[in-house]
Parts: C-alpha cells; sequence; structure tokens
C-alpha cells in the first residue's frame, strides 16, 4: 500500500508536475489510468470539505498495474486556491503537522489491517515549498527531519504488538542519484538508527531547532 499526499480539497487533478501524485499518472487500475478509476472510486460529493490536516482515505485497487493492493491519501496541504498553477501549494505545513499526519497514516493502515506501507517524506515538497523553494540547504534539513521522524514513527508501530504494520519503507526522492546530498542522508540515517530513543529524541529537537532558525534567517 502506498501513502500519497493531497491538498485539503482532495483535488487529484491538483498535481504539480514534481509531486508524488504526478509519479503514478502511468500507472492503470484494471486498464483504467489509475485518477480515472480513483475519481471514480471516491467521487467529489463524497469526498469532505476542506478537510484536516492528516485526514486520511484508503482507497483499494483491483489489477493495479504495478501490483498495488490499495493507496492512503492522506491532506498534507492547504489548497491557496483553485488555480492550476498553484497545485494547493501551504505557505509552511509546520513539522508538529506533520509529525501529525504520520500519526493519522499509521492509524488508518491499522484500521485498514495493512501489513506492508510504503511512505514518501510527507510535508517536504508542495506542503512546504514556500519555505524551500530554490532553497538546498534548506530542502536537505526538512528532509532529513522527516526522514528521521519517519523512521521513529514506523518503528514504534512495527514493535507495537497490536498493531498491524509488519513492514514500513520510506521513500527519498533524490534529484541527484549517487550524489553528494543523497549519501549525507543514507548516513545520517544509519546513524540515526543506531541510537536509542532519547537520543533520537534529542537529535530530531536540535535538527527541527537548526531548520527553524535557518528557515527564519532566509526569510
Amino acid at each position: 500500500t502506498v501513502v500519497l499526499p493531497v491538498g485539503e480539497e482532495l483535488d487529484f487533478n491538483q498535481r504539480g508536475p514534481k509531486s508524488v501524485l504526478a509519479a503514478f499518472e502511468s500507472h492503470t487500475i484494471s486498464g483504467i489510468p489509475f485518477y480515472q478509476s480513483v475519481e471514480s472510486k471516491f467521487p467529489k460529493n463524497e469526498r469532505p470539505i476542506g478537510a484536516g490536516l492528516g485526514y486520511s482515505k484508503f482507497i483499494s485497487f483491483n489489477k493495479e498495474s504495478n501490483n498495488l493492493n490499495g493507496a492512503i491519501f492522506v491532506v498534507t496541504t492547504r489548497n491557496l486556491s483553485k488555480d492550476q498553477q498553484h497545485y494547493g501549494l501551504y505557505h509552511n505545513t509546520p513539522v508538529e503537522g506533520i509529525d501529525s499526519i504520520l500519526d493519522k497514516v499509521i492509524q488508518e493502515a491499522n484500521e485498514q489491517k495493512i501489513e506492508s506501507i510504503s511512505v514518501p517524506l510527507l510535508g517536504t515538497g508542495y506542503a512546504n515549498i514556500a519555505v524551500t523553494h530554490n532553497n538546498k540547504l534548506l530542502k536537505a534539513k526538512l528532509d532529513k527531519i522527516v526522514a528521521l521522524i519517519s523512521m521513529q514513527k514506523f518503528e514504534e508501530a512495527l514493535k507495537n504488538k497490536t498493531s498491524k504494520l509488519k513492514r514500513a519503507i520510506i521513500v527519498v526522492y533524490s534529484n541527484n542519484h549517487y550524489s553528494a546530498e543523497e549519501a549525507a542522508i543514507w548516513k545520517d540515517i544509519v546513524k540515526f538508527a543506531a541510537k536509542s530513543k532519547e537520543e533520537q529524541i534529542t537529535d530530531i529537537k536540535n535538527e527541527i531547532k537548526q531548520f527553524q532558525e535557518a528557515a527564519e534567517q532566509s526569510s
């Protein structure tokens, strides 16, 4: 099961060219284009109006071209406008909001008895584009923070005996494969995984503080 971020209006047509949603445009479900099928399974009149941050909806698939059994669509951004060029942008989805989004995704996965899940770095794309746009340093810092928070969240879920989850994959998108930036986040993740929970919490707090300070300076 994949997790796909959407804006508060759950408008599947309002997706940016580099968004996670766009990556699924070539997929089909029972021979029908991916989003055409999703629209029929979850029509506009059944979607909430102005859904809150973290609202999650699981949609099951039958005969999906890449063998996906379904997707959890989760609200990560506010819709700035209906204009196609805005792609549901929001100025700044706070880290606390991203933390809550991950909790809601795990809750939905458990309610749907999903055993295996694949999650992108939620909140690092269009949800924070006004903060990180054209700032590679800030984008890298935010990617790192969300990767570490995601690791911690899913590690706890996998250890929880009442949780249905048995496997969680975190997908980190890279513009430059085998680059120094890619190597850096991999190194940070490996070091983080070896630390105790207390050390991990301290690391995340420090990273958030540094990110907020850097964001204030750049603005």
